[in-house]
């Protein structure tokens, strides 16, 4: 019987769900796909939440798209998120609406088995601010424009990302 290079690499199960932290914690769906290819790909969507103080309550919706290689369990991934952020000032504060974007790369470690099971990520992601609006107003951030350089969150963010789950397995037919 003649090997192939694609038969050495392993079926993945598709589906995990990852409870993340890194400035948030976050609840995260992570779909693989071109599971039979050497560098796999994920699409992943998070919903996640903390309070700042008693006033300020943080939501955001982080959407990524990674590229996974590795061999068996241990991989490398690499990837772009994009994250809106929504703000909510409440007590003694005005409510106004504050939605901010941002944008940035991603490396990390990935401990996933083909047949299901643990996941655990560890990542270090680099966001950049791209835009923000407040009240009805949207503003670009830009290197050019002074409220960008004066900015409290106009320089690029490290932040360290840790998360554990579970990928499910598929139903045998």
């Amino acid at each position: 019987m003649l090997s192939t290079a694609q038969d050495s690499i392993p079926k993945f199960r598709r589906n995990s769900i990852i409870l993340e932290r890194d400035r948030i914690t976050k609840l995260t769906f992570d779909r693989l796909y071109r599971t039979d290819k050497k560098v796999m790909r994920s699409f992943s969507v998070s919903l996640g939440g903390s309070s700042m103080d008693y006033s300020i309550k943080m939501f955001s919706t982080p959407i990524s798209y990674n590229f996974i290689s590795g061999k068996k369990n241990h991989h490398f991934e690499s990837g772009l998120q994009f994250n809106p952020t929504y703000y909510h000032f409440g007590g003694s504060l005005p409510h106004i609406l504050y939605l901010y974007f941002e944008i940035g790369p991603s490396i990390g470690y990935r401990y996933q088995r083909p047949i299901g099971g643990l996941i655990l990520r560890f990542n270090c992601n680099g966001m950049f601010p791209i835009a923000e609006v407040v009240g009805a107003h949207i503003r670009q951030l830009q290197f050019n424009n002074p409220f960008f350089r004066n900015h409290p969150y106009s320089r690029l963010e490290t932040r360290f990302m840790i998360g554990i789950g579970y990928t499910f397995r598929q139903k045998k037919k």
